[in-house]
């Protein structure tokens, strides 16, 4: 092989090696956009902080609806239920010793009205 023979065959490895390295300078700047808009999707995305805050506040959220749904309940159903007669309790004086007299709606009380038994 003679030695211009050689330096054309190196003259066309060193072309190759060019295009190859220019191939991957432009690989190199792809990958570094590609970089760049994922580090600002990153930027956009919740932390583990926000995550557990938000947990946080939908299970007091949770909470308060469950208490409002309960208490609505509680709330209508009183509201249905019939008032019971409300027991009095007084105390009388009979032949000189303290008698309790009982009266409702059903039974005034009366002084001379004897105790009820328990």
């Amino acid at each position: 092989m003679s030695d211009s023979e050689r330096i054309v065959r190196l003259e066309t490895h060193f072309q190759y090696i060019e295009r190859d390295l220019s191939e991957l300078k432009q690989g190199q700047k792809d990958i570094s956009k590609e970089l760049s808009s994922l580090a600002a999707i990153l930027k956009t995305l919740p932390t583990k902080d926000d995550l557990s805050a938000w947990k946080l506040q939908w299970t007091g959220i949770c909470v308060a609806a469950i208490a409002l749904i309960v208490g609505g309940i509680i709330g209508g159903l009183v509201w249905i239920k019939p008032e019971a007669p409300q027991v009095i309790v007084q105390s009388g004086t009979s032949q000189g010793s303290t008698v309790p007299a009982v009266s409702s709606p059903l039974r005034p009380a009366t002084p001379d009205a004897p105790a009820p038994r328990p």
